[in-house]
This record gives structure tokens, sequence and C-alpha cells, in this order.
């Protein structure tokens, strides 16, 4: 077994649930590489763009000749292919423990028992088909983030990532006006740009809360550069009583 394929493995056992896609697994195993592309696409210079983007289809096609291995040997599979051909896989191994031996190598995966419900019933005689039937037990459809709790955006950032191998569909940020009032227009740029990408990536939606009364200037500064991204999958929805509006003309 070789090392990118035991690293692979690893992966897949300490997400035994989830769907990971490609980019996410070319982060964690080319870390350096990743790094050097990222900066290069970040670069005002036009050459060094397309050398990133060059350097980052050549690293994802190194990284999908083992992918495909492992599909082919049915270990893992894909479990669906995103808006820009993104795809994603997840592990093939059925309840209980599965033994990947090569050579002296060995590796474990457990995955635990799924408990079937009652819709299994209207399933099998055809009434209903379910959405992403392989995460159906094992993710949520949307969920929402307190951000009160979460004020800071490198955090809540961590936390929205990890979110979306868990869940189907969308993910509410809550009260992002406690992000919005302690972040520099640096930071909310780069905040929002992660998201749009990762959106786009892992095919969810996001939508942002915001209490328009709580908010500070800063909100001004969000809305013109979300309007200038025009995400597909960030929805803005403003929290504003009778009031508010006129105080708050300015963002409608």
């Amino acid at each position: 077994m070789r090392d990118t394929e035991e690293i692979l493995l690893n992966i897949f056992k300490n997400n035994s649930e989830k769907e990971i896609n490609s980019e996410f697994l070319a982060r964690e195993i080319y870390i350096e590489q990743y790094k050097e592309i990222e900066t290069l696409l970040k670069s005002s210079d036009k050459a060094n763009v397309h050398d990133g983007k060059r350097r980052k289809f050549q690293l994802h096609r190194k990284l999908l000749y083992y992918l495909n291995k492992l599909v082919e040997s049915n270990i893992i599979k894909v479990s669906k292919i995103a808006e820009k051909g993104e795809k994603y896989f997840m592990l093939r191994a059925g309840e209980g423990e599965t033994i990947i031996e090569k050579g002296y190598k060995k590796i474990i995966i457990t995955k635990p028992a799924i408990t079937s419900t009652h819709i299994d019933q209207y399933e099998t005689r055809g009434v209903m088909k379910k959405y992403e039937e392989d995460s159906w037990i094992t993710r949520f459809n949307s969920i929402l983030l307190e951000c009160l709790k979460t004020p800071d955006s490198g955090r809540l950032y961590v936390i929205i990532r990890d979110c979306f191998t868990n869940i189907n569909d969308a993910i509410a940020l809550n009260e992002f006006e406690h992000v919005l009032n302690k972040i520099s227009d640096k930071e909310c740029k780069e905040f929002l740009d992660r998201l749009v990408k990762d959106t786009e990536n892992f095919d969810k939606t996001i939508s942002i809360i915001i209490n328009v009364s709580q908010a500070n200037n800063n909100v001004y500064n969000f809305i013109t550069y979300l309007s200038l991204l025009n995400p597909k999958k960030i929805n803005a929805v403003f929290n504003i009583n009778n009031k508010d509006l006129q105080k708050s003309s300015k963002i409608l």
C-alpha cells in the first residue's frame, strides 16, 4: 500500500459516515503544495494565476488516480457529483469492522450500524425515495448555528466547514451581526470568498440572518461585497421591524 493510499484510507476511516470531496482530500494530503497553489491563485499576476490553476489541475488528477483505485477495489464509492463536476467520495464498507490489508500493512475501519425506520416501508412500496440515501440516518438535512456563541469569524468558518460534510442541504447563520460587528473589511471579504467557494464545491446553501437593529456600519460593507460576488448559494436574510425601516433604508 503506497503512502498516499494509506493516508486516504485513514481519512475515510476517521470520517466513515461522511461524504468527502476531492478538494478537501487534496488539501489534507498535499498540504504544502496546496498552500503554494493558493498563493499563486491569489496573485495579481495573470501568469502566476495560470500556473496555479495548472498545478491545481495536476494535483487533482494525481489524487484521482489513487481515488479511482480505491473505487475499483470497492473500498470507497462516488456518492455524488456537484455542479462543477467536483466528485464526492464515501466509504463503501458495511456495518461493523472492515479490515483492509496490503502486504504488511493493515487498516481496520469500523462503520456503525444504521438503524432502520418505518420510512423504509414506504420506500419499499415505491411511495417515496430518500434524498441522498446513504446519508439519510447519519446526517441532518439543515442546521442553524448561533453566531452569538461563536462571534470569531475564523472559528465560525471552521465549524461551517465541518458542518458541510454532516448536512444534506443548508446551514443558517443566526444573528450574524455579532460576527459583522467585530470583523474588519479584509476579514469580511476573506470570509465571504471562502463561503462562496465552499458552497459551490460542497453544493450546499448558506442563509445569513442579520438583525439590522443590532448591526453596526460594517453591515453596509458586507452587503456591498456580497452584492458584487452575487453568489448562487448564499442568501442574506434581514430581520427588520417597522421601527427599523426608515433607519435601514440604505440597506434596502
